[in-house]
């Protein structure tokens, strides 16, 4: 084990954190609390943090997610002062190129321009945040592993973005700098991974592929600068291996996250894999004879390539399955019952829709129910009259109309019905509730289904329709009215019976019972009615709009579920596809479509579909399931697969993914040892690197071979491990023979239980040999604003070609390095000061036959960037550079010309000589002898002087 700070700069930075997270969950199942790991720390250091949310962060049930030590996230929010006037920050201004033309308005992301990319980073503010965050992982690791003495620190970042790109190399030197990195102490090992985008992709800024070469020239620069790469390696990559086979530029991540993870993980292949990392060419360059151009061979690459069982991948793959069952089981045809009105009728008192729930007498929320109000006002009437004697009909009825009109209930006719209008909201909800959990039930009973369904509800409108227009018939005006007359009657009756009852001979007692029996009936009854129907109209009032509503969201649950299912089983089928290509983890996926229905079967569907179910409410946070309310999630088929994802991942799940071993798998998938063999061997030849070189450049230079190794990883089992095949043998040994027959000859142990990983790395070339530099430098050339490319404006002047030049470019460029000497010792080519800008320009000016005035081409501000635009113009044409091509053809010219006439008169070669002297002697004066620009003068002054002696 050795401690290890992983650092991710930009997005590609960011996925491969992620990838490396989530290979360590796969295999450890304490996930990134595993003692295995805790001796490595990440640390991903980003300009915007919406990145971050485009990446699912749980892997296998468990939290992946970056902690808030281990994320930096800096903007340019307040340098946009530093960025319109440099000039007045000297230490900013002594590097920054101009880029306020173009960057807009400075805030989140670099914006794809690499120096503003180090401009975020070099701000004050930025960088202690970052220095405090990489402290604190190098303390952290140093605290708890004290026993441990080696560090390894791993950077990785794609070259074509501004973040990333501009970042990467002043973080490098602050490594050093901070004194956590220690270059030349052989326990302290930095590694640089980098990422060359595709040339064929669209979509992205304009500076996507000169930003690549721009950082490429740095690299090649700085091995030999003062100020070095501080890299024990540095790794370069592309979407495409050596034989040219494409590569998906979002599996690069990956892919390095599998190379380091042999790294982190133990083992014995991890020990050989960390040995050959170190590049044993790093001091090793090339130099251009004519040009003097160092070519560094300190350069990386790798292939990998598996033949794995991911765990992740195939969870996703279980839980789109069990998510589609699930909801294929909602929209399935099913052979329902037909009686729908009887069974409407049969469950309007389960959902309180009852008629005896609209007219009050049965409680909506389901406490105390009463017997129809009409029974039972005429049973108190009934009961109450029996006991009066003969004579006393007139006092008492009054007593008993009052007693039964002020205390139904409990409360009184009017009461009561008031307190259920003030509850009909609530009453209201309680229906809508259970009759969306009746619809629910309907809709995951396999007996009904959805078409059941759309019956019931259209059936319980009808029915909900002819309640409110049996009730509606009378209005209340004349439900009022009746009350009205009925209390009068009783009144008439009641003044009829006390007369009666005051005479001598009373022998109407009988009858005036009933009488009065039937008025008061007839009154209460009447009032209650009257009360009743008001509320029911009410209630209806509320509950059909209600109603109306679950139609139309089970309607649009319906048209969704039939989307859904199509989306889910759009998805798997693209999962499954992925794998079986096996383009993300560049090999071959032991799983397939039988595979998962052999997985999906050890749990039966009304396992499945009760569990989801159950998870679906909780998730809903509902008590009882509703479930037309997943309509109103924002992305549903993620909501569902997340459901289905966390019981996967959950220890109640009846099937056990981890049950066998990779070799298991393969044996069992792939019983044929031959099929075996060539799986093998086709995954071994996708490792090849993911560089593509140039032949021609290859053999540019026969004394440079680059160095390759090559690693086959496998699964670490103890022989009591795995099933035994029908050989008799371990499993686990059978394909190590499977191995061993594709010209394996030694495979080494490693912790990753999920993989056997072909490794392929060369090292030790030039960048010259890739294929796809030819194109980045051509669209680096073309770009208006080369400099502004790069993180150092310094440095511009001084980058070398990366190319070995052939004889033609050769010849040419010794030609414009003598024109320009000689234009510049002639002083053909001079300083003038531009009037209008009082700028001082360096100008060819001269007179021309034929036109007036004197014509002037300007070539640049600085004698250095001339020379340097001067002479890469004569090789490689740049549009911006115009005026300096057509002033280099004219004092090539002139040069001819001179040339000539010292050829035939010695005195003008003496003029020349002296000139030069001249020339040379005040670039002694301006520089130095050691300097590199008085002896480049020199040499090409003397090689001016010697041909000419030699012509004369």
């Amino acid at each position: 084990m050795k401690k290890t700070l992983i650092i991710g700069i930009g997005g590609t930075g960011l996925t491969a954190i992620r990838e490396i997270r989530r290979l360590i969950v796969e295999r450890y199942e304490q996930g990134l609390q595993a003692s295995e790991v805790s001796a490595v720390k990440f640390l991903y250091i980003d300009t915007d943090i919406n990145d971050i949310t485009r990446h699912n962060w749980s892997v296998l049930g468990k939290n992946i997610s970056l902690t808030p030590a281990e994320k930096i996230i800096i903007t340019g929010d307040r340098l946009g002062p530093l960025v319109q006037n440099s000039v007045n920050y000297p230490d900013i201004d002594a590097w920054l190129p101009t880029i306020s033309n173009y960057i807009g308005e400075p805030g989140n992301g670099a914006k794809g321009i690499r120096a503003y990319g180090r401009l975020i980073y070099e701000f004050s503010e930025n960088k202690q945040r970052v220095q405090q965050a990489c402290t604190n992982c190098y303390d952290a690791l140093n605290h708890s592993h004290r026993e441990l003495t080696d560090w390894r620190f791993y950077l990785i970042c794609g070259l074509s973005g501004g973040t990333g790109s501009g970042m990467f190399l002043p973080f490098s030197w602050d490594l050093e700098n901070w004194h956590l990195y220690q270059k030349g102490n052989n326990q302290n090992k930095f590694y640089g991974f980098f990422v060359i985008p595709p040339l064929a992709i669209t979509g992205w800024h304009e500076r996507y592929h000169s930003n690549a070469y721009a950082a490429l020239k740095e690299l090649n620069y700085y091995p030999f600068a003062p100020e070095k790469v501080p890299y024990n390696n540095c790794y370069l990559l592309e979407p495409r291996n050596s034989d040219g086979t494409v590569i998906d530029l979002a599996s690069l991540p990956l892919l390095i996250a599998q190379r380091l993870f042999l790294n982190i993980q133990g083992g014995e292949a991890a020990d050989r894999v960390d040995a050959i990392m170190d590049n044993p060419s790093l001091g090793n360059l090339k130099r251009d004879p004519v040009t003097g151009d160092q070519h560094a061979s300190y350069f990386s690459t790798f292939g990998i390539s598996t033949v794995s069982y991911p765990r992740e991948a195939i969870y996703k793959c279980l839980a789109y399955k069990l998510a589609t069952i699930v909801v294929f089981s909602w929209t399935a045809e099913t052979n329902y019952p037909k009686n729908i009105n009887e069974r409407v009728k049969t469950e309007l008192d389960s959902i309180r829709l009852s008629l005896s729930h609209l007219l009050g007498d049965s409680d909506p929320f389901g406490n105390k129910s009463y017997f129809n109000y009409e029974v039972e006002i005429n049973n108190q009437i009934d009961r109450e009259l029996s006991g009066i004697a003969a004579r006393k009909l007139g006092d008492n009825t009054e007593i008993i109309r009052t007693n039964i009109e002020e205390k139904f209930r409990g409360i009184g006719i009017v009461n009561f019905y008031q307190q259920l209008d003030k509850d009909a909201k609530g009453a209201v909800e309680v229906a809508v509730n259970l009759t969306r959990e009746k619809i629910t039930s309907y809709l995951i009973n396999p007996d009904f289904g959805i078409e059941y369904t759309e019956k019931f509800i259209s059936e319980l409108k009808l029915i909900i329709d002819e309640f409110k227009a049996r009730l509606g018939e009378q209005s209340n005006d004349r439900y009022e009215q009746r009350v009205t007359r009925s209390r009068q009657n009783l009144a008439k009756v009641l003044d009829a019976v006390k007369k009666r009852e005051v005479g001598l001979l009373y022998l109407t007692f009988q009858q005036d019972r009933k009488e009065i029996s039937d008025k008061l009936k007839d009154y209460l009854i009447t009032l209650a009615g009257l009360k009743a129907n008001k509320y029911a109209l009410n209630f209806l009032g509320k509950i059909i709009p209600e109603i109306d509503k679950i139609q139309e969201d089970l309607g649009t649950w319906k048209n969704l579920a039939e989307q859904l299912l199509n989306k889910l089983n759009g998805i798997l089928k693209d999962l499954l596809e992925q794998l079986s290509k096996g383009t993300q983890e560049n090999g071959k996926v032991i799983f397939n479509e039988i595979g998962l229905e052999e997985l999906t079967n050890q749990v039966n569907n009304q396992t499945i579909k009760s569990e989801i179910e159950n998870r679906i409410r909780i998730n809903l946070g509902q008590q009882d399931l509703d479930l037309t309310q997943i309509i109103k999630q924002h992305n549903l088929e993620r909501f569902l697969y997340q459901t289905a994802y966390d019981w996967v991942c959950s220890e109640t799940f009846p099937a056990n993914v981890s049950k066998f071993t990779l070799y298991d798998k393969f044996i069992n998938q792939y019983p044929n040892s031959e099929e075996r063999q060539q799986i093998l061997n086709d995954v071994k030849r996708l490792s090849t690197s993911f560089l593509k070189f140039a032949p021609s450049e290859v053999q540019l230079d026969t004394q440079i071979v680059p160095t390759s190794v090559e690693i086959i990883s496998v699964p670490n089992l103890d022989k009591n491990q795995g099933q035994i095949g029908h050989e008799g043998r371990p499993n686990h040994l059978v394909v190590i023979d499977d191995i061993k027959s594709v010209g394996v000859y030694q495979t080494h142990n490693a912790n990753d239980g999920n993989r056997i990983t072909f490794l392929q790395e060369k090292k030790a070339f030039p960048l010259r040999f890739i294929e796809c530099l030819s194109t980045l430098k051509q669209r680096y050339e073309s770009y208006p604003h080369q400099q502004a490319l790069h993180i150092d404006k310094k440095v511009v002047p001084n980058l070398y070609n990366l190319y070995l030049l052939t004889q033609q470019q050769q010849q040419q460029i010794q030609n414009a390095e003598e024109v320009f000497v000689l234009a510049r010792a002639f002083g053909w080519i001079s300083f003038i000061k531009n009037q209008q800008t009082n700028r001082n320009e360096i100008r060819y000016e001269f007179e021309q036959d034929g036109l007036i005035g004197i014509q002037s081409y300007v070539l640049g501000y600085q004698w250095d960037e001339v020379f340097t635009i001067f002479i890469n113009d004569s090789i490689a044409n740049h549009p911006i550079n115009e005026q300096v091509r057509t002033a280099r053809e004219l004092l090539t010219d002139k040069f001819m010309k001179k040339c000539q006439d010292a050829r035939l008169n010695y005195e003008v070669l003496q003029k020349i000589e002296n000139q030069l002297k001249i020339c040379v002697g005040e670039r002694f004066q301006e520089y130095g002898r050691d300097s590199s620009v008085y002896q480049k003068y020199q040499k090409i002054a003397n090689r001016v002087v010697i041909y000419l002696r030699k012509e004369f």
